[in-house]
């Protein structure tokens, strides 16, 4: 790592954008809104009294500017992959108000910000469990029974650890919940048939909608609506699009699973 006091003015303002606009950038990959991001830029960069900040956040790109020594200083990030964890959200959260009260230096919040990208969560070690359970109390709300219940923990804890592995492979979210949906309409189906064939009733629907939920775009939506009332249109109408090719996803997976299995004589 550079010694921060030896360095240029070019080379302090380069470093002071890229800190500041990866800790906004990774806030917006892991589930923050476009407000929470630009925060966390204008708290990093006023920290270090720079003059002039200026950060503008979308879904898929952040640009900044700062001004230092009389000369303006832009950069563009862009964000490529978006996902939820709030863990890692609150890390970013907590790293950026540090800095701002003088506990981090700029070397060692760039290294931190490191440490957070790659660090394994709570959700990363647990996520299968949380995603099994989510899903089967869901089924019990939706009318299922403790068949219900047990089939549908089984399924969403296998969309959950199926899916981590696209997750690591940078798949899109729209691929994510593609194959989500037709493992769960196909899981579902198949098991479904096999308990009947043993003389255990069983209903679908309740499978199918429960292990869904763990999927739904919910924060997507979330975020569309505080940026459109925000004024942010941008930004909330992109997540409004996310949200929908999302759920659109989910739903033609499901679609397309059951479907397959009806045309080839599985009785639901």
């Amino acid at each position: 790592m550079e010694n921060i006091k030896k360095l240029t003015n070019d080379s302090r303002a380069a470093l002071i954008m890229r800190i500041a606009g990866t800790a906004a950038k990774m806030t917006l990959r892991y589930g923050g809104g476009v407000q929470r991001a630009e925060e966390v830029y204008l708290r990093m960069c006023r920290a270090c009294e720079v003059e002039n900040p200026q950060i503008s956040a979308f879904s898929t790109s952040i640009s900044t500017s700062i001004e230092m020594y009389g000369e303006t200083y832009s950069s563009l990030f862009r964000v490529v992959r978006r996902g939820v964890n709030l863990s890692k959200l609150n890390m970013i959260n907590d790293l950026s108000r540090d800095f701002s009260d003088g506990r981090l230096t700029l070397d060692a919040a760039e290294k931190k910000l490191l440490e957070i990208d790659g660090a394994k969560t709570v959700f990363d070690n647990y996520g299968m469990l949380g995603a099994g359970f989510s899903s089967a109390f869901f089924a019990l709300l939706l009318g299922g029974k403790l068949w219900e219940f047990i089939l549908t923990f089984l399924i969403g804890a296998l969309i959950s650890y199926i899916l981590s592995f696209f997750e690591r492979a940078h798949s899109f979210s729209f691929m994510n919940n593609l194959f989500g949906g037709v493992i769960d309409g196909g899981m579902a189906a198949i098991l479904a048939f096999i308990f009947m064939k043993f003389g255990i009733s069983v209903s679908v629907d309740p499978i199918v909608v429960g292990a869904m939920m763990p999927l739904l775009p919910g924060l997507a939506i979330t975020n569309a609506i505080r940026d459109t009332i925000s004024g942010d249109y941008v930004s909330g109408v992109a997540n409004v699009l996310e949200a929908l090719s999302m759920a659109i996803a989910l739903a033609a997976g499901a679609a397309l699973s059951l479907g397959t299995c009806i045309w080839l004589g599985v009785a639901l």
